[in-house]
């Protein structure tokens, strides 16, 4: 039988690997390709997740810049070329250390008073961010944990089946083969 046209586009269309026609077809790859999402993908980027979120628990709960808390008055601005230097007083929250021209962040406008931290041992002057809020990240550790856990669940179910399934084999086997002789 010789091939006709419409058999040379068929197998060009659905791919040819060695003698046999392969599928390319939705129902042959959509299923491998939500079980390895399922199976290899969403449990390690879950993963991923509880590392960070670990992580940022961790460097940011009770997380205190070391130093003397207080605020910095921007008392000059210079700009040189693209190199800009804040200098100013910093006073304590407490009101009993006052240090006069020391270096602040650039950003800082002049005139402005900014929450700060000196440093007593550097000298440094750093700016204290407004306080972190850990919703997110709670948020996003939960729903990894749960996926984790109900991914767990599913894995135990699946190989306790697959275990209840081999055991069963050997009596479905014995089903179809003749009854073994009873002696006397």
């Amino acid at each position: 039988m010789t091939a006709t046209r419409s058999d040379t586009v068929r197998r060009f269309r659905l791919g040819e690997a060695g003698s046999r026609v392969v599928k390319l077809s939705l129902k042959t790859w959509l299923p491998r390709l939500l079980g390895l999402a399922f199976w290899v993908a969403a449990p390690l980027f879950c993963l991923y997740v509880i590392w960070v979120g670990i992580g940022q628990l961790v460097n940011n709960v009770n997380g205190q810049i070391p130093g003397i808390p207080g605020s910095f008055a921007a008392v000059s601005h210079n700009c040189q070329d693209q190199l800009c230097v804040t200098s100013g007083t910093f006073t304590s929250d407490d009101g009993r250390l006052v240090e006069h021209n020391l270096i602040g962040d650039y950003r800082w406008p002049l005139g402005s008073i900014s929450p700060a931290v000196y440093n007593t041992s550097s000298g440094e002057i750093l700016g204290v961010a407004p306080p972190w809020d850990p919703t997110s990240t709670l948020t996003g550790l939960v729903g990894a944990f749960a996926f984790v856990l109900i991914w767990l669940y599913v894995f135990a179910m699946t190989a306790r089946d697959r275990e209840a399934k081999s055991a069963r084999l050997p009596d479905i086997a014995r089903r179809g083969a003749e009854p073994e002789p009873v002696a006397p």
